[in-house]
């Protein structure tokens, strides 16, 4: 798709003289306007594009993939739950979603997407390399290390949605009082 932004831009342009502007003519401008990382511009043609198209889930995972990449991983997080309601068999999809909870650190979600997308593709290498490797990560709440559990538990209270900041920091707050008391 990258290397033909401008056969893209063609049929795009020939749509439009044929059918005017069209929701699918924002949608292919969407995807052109991420490849050229202009975000801001491709979220706001997405927005218009899924509040006529609410149940594109090829739209909901391009708009989280852009969420993602402008750090906003709570809201890519439940962009994606919105598509894996709309289609529950899109593995693309639930794999998106064991991605983004992932980057947000909430490593038991991840394995559970994982897993649930696993079930349907049993084959599938990627997917057991990815909970293979969560499996040796996620051992942080239950780490022999006062510290790493004590992190844990704060990421978990960030994972939340919404994430409960002032939860987390009582956390932390409460494991230095307590180091510097003993």
């Amino acid at each position: 798709f990258v290397a033909n932004r401008g056969a893209v831009r063609a049929t795009r342009d020939k749509m439009i003289e044929l059918y005017g502007r069209t929701p699918d003519a924002d949608f292919l401008d969407a995807r052109i306007k991420f490849f050229e990382n202009d975000y801001v511009e491709a979220r706001r043609l997405l927005a218009k594009y899924t509040t006529q198209r609410p149940s594109d889930t090829s739209a909901l995972k391009l708009l989280a993939e852009i969420m993602l990449r402008q750090n906003q991983g709570g809201a890519a997080r439940d962009t994606l739950k919105k598509a894996v309601d709309i289609n529950p068999a899109d593995i693309e999809a639930i794999g998106a979603l064991g991605l983004t909870y992932e980057a947000l650190n909430d490593f038991k979600s991840a394995t559970a997407e994982y897993q649930r997308a696993l079930a349907m593709d049993p084959g599938n290498p990627k997917l057991q390399e990815r909970i293979d490797r969560l499996k040796t990560v996620s051992l942080g709440s239950t780490s022999e290390d006062a510290v790493v559990r004590v992190l844990s538990q704060a990421q978990e209270k960030m994972n939340a949605s919404p994430p409960d900041r002032p939860g987390a920091l009582a956390i932390v707050k409460k494991m230095y009082a307590e180091q510097e008391k003993g």
